[in-house]
Protein backbone atom coordinates (compact mmCIF):
# COMPACT_ATOMS: atom_id res chain seq x y z
CA UNK A 1 0.00 0.00 0.00
CA UNK A 2 1.34 3.72 -0.90
CA UNK A 3 2.00 6.08 1.70
CA UNK A 4 -0.73 9.02 1.78
CA UNK A 5 1.29 11.14 -0.52
CA UNK A 6 1.16 8.82 -3.19
CA UNK A 7 -2.39 7.40 -3.18
CA UNK A 8 -4.01 8.15 -6.59
CA UNK A 9 -6.74 10.20 -4.78
CA UNK A 10 -4.19 12.85 -2.76
CA UNK A 11 -2.09 13.07 -6.41
CA UNK A 12 -5.23 13.88 -8.31
CA UNK A 13 -6.09 16.77 -6.17
CA UNK A 14 -2.72 18.12 -6.19
CA UNK A 15 -2.21 17.76 -10.12
CA UNK A 16 -5.82 19.61 -10.47
CA UNK A 17 -4.83 22.39 -8.15
CA UNK A 18 -1.92 23.22 -10.01
CA UNK A 19 -3.14 22.77 -13.00
CA UNK A 20 -5.48 25.51 -12.29
CA UNK A 21 -3.23 27.66 -10.69
CA UNK A 22 -1.28 27.63 -14.19
CA UNK A 23 -4.61 28.50 -15.87
CA UNK A 24 -5.64 31.19 -13.93
CA UNK A 25 -1.87 32.65 -14.28
CA UNK A 26 -2.57 32.21 -17.93
CA UNK A 27 -5.57 33.71 -18.53
CA UNK A 28 -5.33 36.69 -15.43
CA UNK A 29 -5.06 38.89 -18.34
CA UNK A 30 -8.67 37.94 -20.06
CA UNK A 31 -9.82 37.92 -16.47
CA UNK A 32 -11.35 34.28 -17.47
CA UNK A 33 -11.41 31.69 -14.63
CA UNK A 34 -10.12 27.99 -15.93
CA UNK A 35 -14.35 26.76 -14.96
CA UNK A 36 -15.40 29.64 -17.16
CA UNK A 37 -12.67 28.80 -19.54
CA UNK A 38 -14.23 25.44 -20.05
CA UNK A 39 -17.97 26.58 -20.78
CA UNK A 40 -16.76 28.84 -23.46
CA UNK A 41 -14.78 25.54 -25.17
CA UNK A 42 -17.76 23.98 -24.94
CA UNK A 43 -19.91 26.60 -26.61
CA UNK A 44 -16.96 26.60 -29.30
CA UNK A 45 -17.32 23.12 -29.99
CA UNK A 46 -21.37 23.53 -30.04
CA UNK A 47 -21.12 26.76 -32.19
CA UNK A 48 -23.65 26.08 -35.00
CA UNK A 49 -26.20 24.16 -32.14
CA UNK A 50 -28.41 25.12 -29.71
CA UNK A 51 -27.09 25.08 -25.91
CA UNK A 52 -28.94 25.43 -23.16
CA UNK A 53 -27.91 25.55 -19.59
CA UNK A 54 -28.40 21.85 -18.80
CA UNK A 55 -26.43 21.29 -21.91
CA UNK A 56 -23.44 22.85 -19.88
CA UNK A 57 -24.19 20.57 -17.01
CA UNK A 58 -24.53 17.58 -18.61
CA UNK A 59 -21.20 17.80 -20.69
CA UNK A 60 -19.26 19.43 -17.73
CA UNK A 61 -20.68 17.40 -14.74
CA UNK A 62 -21.46 20.16 -13.02
CA UNK A 63 -24.95 21.41 -10.75
CA UNK A 64 -27.64 23.89 -11.75
CA UNK A 65 -26.60 25.77 -8.86
CA UNK A 66 -22.75 25.92 -10.12
CA UNK A 67 -23.58 26.25 -13.86
CA UNK A 68 -25.76 28.90 -12.84
CA UNK A 69 -23.61 31.02 -10.65
CA UNK A 70 -20.91 30.78 -13.70
CA UNK A 71 -23.14 31.95 -16.26
CA UNK A 72 -24.35 34.77 -14.17
CA UNK A 73 -20.68 36.36 -13.97
CA UNK A 74 -19.80 35.61 -17.50
CA UNK A 75 -22.76 37.36 -18.16
CA UNK A 76 -21.91 39.96 -15.93
CA UNK A 77 -18.48 40.40 -17.94
CA UNK A 78 -19.80 40.32 -21.37
CA UNK A 79 -18.56 36.88 -22.25
CA UNK A 80 -22.17 34.69 -22.97
CA UNK A 81 -25.50 36.13 -23.57
CA UNK A 82 -29.06 34.22 -22.57
CA UNK A 83 -31.11 34.40 -25.52
CA UNK A 84 -35.37 32.95 -24.98
CA UNK A 85 -36.12 30.15 -27.05
CA UNK A 86 -38.33 31.10 -29.99
CA UNK A 87 -40.11 27.96 -30.08
CA UNK A 88 -40.33 27.43 -26.12
CA UNK A 89 -39.79 30.97 -23.94
CA UNK A 90 -39.11 28.69 -20.83
CA UNK A 91 -35.67 27.82 -22.49
CA UNK A 92 -32.64 29.87 -22.38
CA UNK A 93 -30.11 29.68 -25.14
CA UNK A 94 -26.66 30.10 -24.07
CA UNK A 95 -24.60 31.97 -26.56
CA UNK A 96 -20.93 33.65 -27.08
CA UNK A 97 -20.42 37.28 -27.34
CA UNK A 98 -18.27 39.09 -29.49
CA UNK A 99 -15.72 39.61 -26.80
CA UNK A 100 -15.83 35.71 -26.17
CA UNK A 101 -15.13 35.07 -29.46
CA UNK A 102 -12.17 37.68 -29.41
CA UNK A 103 -10.89 35.72 -26.62
CA UNK A 104 -10.64 32.20 -28.18
CA UNK A 105 -6.97 32.44 -29.56
CA UNK A 106 -5.39 33.80 -26.25
CA UNK A 107 -7.43 31.02 -24.20
CA UNK A 108 -6.43 28.15 -27.37
CA UNK A 109 -2.80 29.14 -26.48
CA UNK A 110 -3.25 29.23 -22.82
CA UNK A 111 -4.62 25.95 -22.63
CA UNK A 112 -2.18 24.38 -25.28
CA UNK A 113 0.58 26.17 -23.16
CA UNK A 114 -1.67 24.02 -20.94
CA UNK A 115 -1.08 20.91 -22.14
CA UNK A 116 2.17 21.41 -22.93
CA UNK A 117 3.39 21.78 -19.49
CA UNK A 118 1.71 18.40 -18.15
CA UNK A 119 3.38 16.38 -21.32
CA UNK A 120 6.99 17.97 -20.73
CA UNK A 121 9.53 15.51 -21.04
CA UNK A 122 6.86 12.49 -22.06
CA UNK A 123 7.07 10.68 -25.68
CA UNK A 124 4.30 10.35 -27.97
CA UNK A 125 3.54 6.53 -26.31
CA UNK A 126 3.44 8.21 -22.73
CA UNK A 127 1.11 10.73 -23.77
CA UNK A 128 -1.12 8.54 -25.70
CA UNK A 129 -0.69 5.97 -21.94
CA UNK A 130 -1.32 8.23 -19.65
CA UNK A 131 -4.52 9.76 -21.98
CA UNK A 132 -5.65 6.23 -22.13
CA UNK A 133 -5.44 5.61 -18.14
CA UNK A 134 -7.30 9.02 -17.16
CA UNK A 135 -9.98 7.78 -19.62
CA UNK A 136 -10.61 4.53 -17.76
CA UNK A 137 -10.10 6.20 -14.33
CA UNK A 138 -12.78 8.51 -15.60
CA UNK A 139 -15.19 5.63 -16.73
CA UNK A 140 -14.82 3.95 -13.63
CA UNK A 141 -15.24 6.67 -11.41
CA UNK A 142 -18.50 7.67 -13.15
CA UNK A 143 -19.77 4.32 -13.36
CA UNK A 144 -19.13 3.97 -9.67
CA UNK A 145 -22.88 3.69 -7.54
CA UNK A 146 -22.48 6.11 -4.72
Amino acid sequence: MPDEKDCFGRLFKQIYILHEMNYIKNTKQKQVTPAQMDILFFLLSRKDQEVTQKDIEGALRLSNPTVTGLLNRMEEKGLIRRVKKEQDRRYRLIQMTDQSRDYMEYLKYARRKGEETIMKGMTTEQVETLRSLLKMVLKNLTEEKP
